[in-house]
C-alpha cells in the first residue's frame, strides 16, 4: 500500500523555484511542467494500491475580510473507487 499524504501539490515547489531562479520560460510553461508533475505522481500511485489525501486548494483571508481561493491540483483527480 502505498498512501501519499499530502505531498501531491508540494512536489512541483522547490523544482519550480530553482528554475524560476535559472531558466528563462513563462508561466505558461511552468504550469504545464507542474501539470506533468502532478500527472506523473498520480500515474504511478494508479499503478499501485494506493490512496491519494491532498489539499485542492489554498484559502488566503486578507485583512480586509476578502477570501481568495488558490487551485493546488492543476489536474483531474479521479473519482472514488
Amino acid at each position: 500500500m502505498i498512501i501519499s499524504l499530502n505531498i501531491f501539490t508540494q512536489l512541483e515547489v522547490l523544482p519550480v523555484e530553482l528554475l524560476k531562479k535559472k531558466a528563462i520560460a513563462n508561466e505558461e510553461s511552468f504550469i504545464r511542467f507542474r501539470k506533468e508533475i502532478q500527472q506523473n505522481h498520480l500515474s504511478f500511485l494508479k499503478n499501485h494500491e494506493s490512496v491519494l489525501i491532498t489539499d485542492l486548494s489554498e484559502v488566503i483571508t486578507e485583512k480586509s475580510g476578502r477570501i481568495l481561493e488558490n487551485s493546488s491540483v492543476l489536474i483531474g483527480l479521479p473519482k472514488e473507487s
